[in-house]
């Protein structure tokens, strides 16, 4: 039987795709913010996190390509991670990290579909997973208060890459370039 707009699993109306609330992992994580604020966060979600007047300079789009790059040079030159990524864990493969196209979830039950772009994702020696977050920023005790809200987000990496086979995720990481 379908509903409206979506269709029914067992008495459970699904939402069509024009009705769920996409949210993207590095949103997800606001909440968890020091300087939340609750109807800030419910505006973004109303414009699907496409504010006005918001710009972000191409430099920091060409430097998370850089850093990227340069990790996944590294370990195809040399098999191993760079030393200072070493906490990461004992990678034996570099996974490429699916668009966040294909890199999303659907929480049926809340009517979400979670999505995201993990920066890399490492198959470890012990047959698990690592993911990592590269975040372009000098770390510094300010950076602290924000500990809680990448904590969510590379939580959501690992709920969508589980839902997508890749699994068991044993490791998450911050690196900072």
């Amino acid at each position: 039987m379908e509903g409206p707009g979506g269709r029914t699993v067992g008495k459970r109306r699904m939402p069509s795709s024009s009705e769920l609330l996409r949210i993207p992992a590095k949103r997800l994580g606001e909440p968890a913010a020091p300087d939340f604020c609750p109807l800030c966060f419910w505006r973004k979600l109303r414009l699907r996190f496409r504010l006005p007047y918001q710009f972000v300079p191409g430099v920091f789009s060409a430097l998370d390509s850089i850093e990227k790059e340069s990790v996944r040079q590294y370990f195809d030159e040399y098999a191993w991670l760079p030393p200072w990524m070493a906490a990461v864990g004992d990678a034996v493969r570099f996974v490429e990290p699916p668009h966040w196209s294909a890199f999303h979830t659907l929480i049926a039950e809340r009517g979400i579909l979670l999505t995201g772009m993990a920066d890399g994702i490492f198959a470890l020696r012990d047959g698990s997973y690592a993911i990592a977050d590269y975040k372009t920023a000098r770390f510094t005790p300010a950076q602290d208060k924000l500990l809680p809200v990448y904590a969510v987000q590379l939580n959501a990496y690992a709920r969508i890459a589980r839902d997508r086979g890749i699994w068991p995720v044993s490791r998450l990481a911050l690196v900072y370039f």
